[in-house]
């Protein structure tokens, strides 16, 4: 196989395998974070009955309401102006509230014209449902002001107004331990430096170690992958499903192929899995800094698959580099053997 096509390949499975469906988010061109450090929880929607449901979204980063048709609902900014309203043709975002241009910034205006609150609303269509999803930073204000401190941090309240009532959604913030940084980064460097160690022992131990090594890192990145994209913002879109979907089906290839393909195809599949194993690891390195893990599986199991998936992909693409170096001189032919000259 030619360098360039095997290159052209590479690329292209890798983009396959790595790149995740796009989420909809207030924030645009932003990706979801992977840990957070607080969590913030609704405990009370007024009134009673309201016909609304309300999520917090990535621990502390965002709110999601969903409004039952027949109502109109407007909720309130930061000095209580009038911020989003919902109703049954769709949500829309007042371009006169200064909530607005912080928490909704590069989806209302990139150049308010006035953000006087107190002014009518000019309204602007940002969603053709009664759902959304927006920033909210009123959900973790009060971290800022926490300074290191663990455990609950203090309330926060949301008003709106609910066909013409008054009304709130109050909740509380906590912060969550982070864990051992150290034990991680350590754990990480230790996965992807042992197998260095051993080069120079057994000649043979990189043919061994180099799929071993691969088979572990397409493990974890499948693992991990499972458990970022079955969490749901707050449900699991569909296109989620699908990329997981061709990601276990490209892992399942790959693994294949370093069981059972030749002496050629496993470094190759090895260097393709190293790279995604590498890129997947630093994705889930503020996991190792962070308390609040955003998946579906536990925090410590992505943490574990995330130095799983650093440390053996680093180690894989170690011992393809340290085969590719010796691969001249153990295919080099031996030099015949010339007999004496006859006297």
């Amino acid at each position: 196989m030619g360098g360039m096509k095997r290159l052209l390949i590479s690329a292209f499975l890798v983009i396959a395998w790595l790149i995740p469906p796009t989420t909809a988010f207030a924030h645009v061109g932003t990706s979801p974070p992977v840990a957070v450090d607080d969590r913030a929880r609704v405990t009370a929607i007024g009134p009673p009955r309201a016909p609304f449901q309300v999520r917090v979204v990535d621990g502390d980063q965002d709110l999601w309401v969903r409004l039952a048709p027949g109502n109109d609902l407007v909720v309130l900014g930061t000095i209580r102006e009038p911020f989003l309203h919902f109703d049954d043709a769709g949500v829309y975002a007042n371009l006169r509230s200064p909530t607005a241009q912080s928490d909704l910034f590069g989806i209302v205006s990139s150049r308010p014209t006035s953000l006087n609150p107190g002014a009518r609303p000019t309204w602007r269509k940002v969603s053709n449902t009664g759902t959304y999803l927006w920033h909210d930073h009123r959900l973790h204000a009060l971290a800022l002001l926490a300074g290191g401190h663990e455990g609950r941090l203090g309330g926060w309240t949301i008003p709106l107004r609910l066909n013409g009532r008054q009304g709130q959604i109050t909740g509380e913030l906590f912060s969550v331990p982070a864990p051992s940084r150290w034990f991680w980064l350590v754990l990480t460097a230790l996965i992807a430096v042992s197998p260095a160690l051993f080069l120079r022992r057994r000649a043979s131990f990189s043919r061994i170690a180099l799929p071993t090594l691969a088979a572990l890192t397409t493990a974890a990145v499948l693992v991990a992958r499972a458990g970022r994209d079955l969490y749901g913002r707050p449900d699991v879109m569909t296109a989620r499903y699908v990329s997981l979907g061709i990601a276990v089906g490209l892992g399942i290839v790959a693994l294949d192929r370093l069981l059972r393909g030749g002496e050629e195809t496993k470094p190759f599949v090895a260097m393709i899995v190293g790279v995604v194993g590498v890129v997947e690891g630093l994705t889930l390195l503020p996991t190792f800094w962070h308390g609040l893990v955003l998946a579906a599986l536990p925090g410590s199991v992505e943490r574990l698959c995330g130095a799983l998936a650093l440390g053996a992909g680093t180690a894989s693409l170690i011992l393809c580099f340290a085969g590719a170096r010796a691969e001249p001189l153990s295919d080099a032919s031996p030099l015949p053997e010339r007999s004496p000259p006859s006297v």
